[in-house]
């Protein structure tokens, strides 16, 4: 998964890509992955899957070992965090909110909607057993 020619289109011709199976997350753990060749990160957390840059806006380190504070991911170079639901910055105060991704559940794989290759898109989650 996560190849950069593996687009899947879904519905009203919108990209996904699939990033992750359902089955590989656990409750509030982050899930480091590549959707489309953007680096993710991944969460199920109260039976919703987020989705956001896999990468801090602030000097590009990765999530990689970052596990939530709360109900967000920090950047292990200088501490910054995300809330995983909004990708609004949490520490430090008015620091601008990391890129969120809508996600979709279909056949136990979690697809990302790839906004970063289209704009005006507008990020949100999944919750596995309802309508998407």
């Amino acid at each position: 998964m996560g190849e950069a020619d593996d687009l899947t289109v879904l519905r009203e011709g919108a990209e996904w890509a699939p990033a992750v199976a359902l089955a590989a997350l656990h409750e509030r753990e982050v899930q480091v992955c590549y959707a489309a060749g953007h680096p993710l990160v991944v969460v199920l957390m109260d039976g919703a899957v987020y989705a956001l840059d896999g990468r801090c806006p602030h000097w590009g380190a990765t999530f990689v070992d970052s596990p939530l504070r709360g109900n967000a991911v920090r950047c292990p170079l200088h501490g910054f965090r995300y809330d995983v639901r909004s990708g609004a910055a949490t520490w430090p105060e008015g620091w601008p909110p990391i890129a969120t991704y809508a996600t979709r559940v279909d056949d136990g794989v979690v697809y990302v909607q790839t906004r970063w290759r289209r704009e005006g898109v507008v990020g949100g989650h999944h919750q596995p057993g309802r309508p998407a």
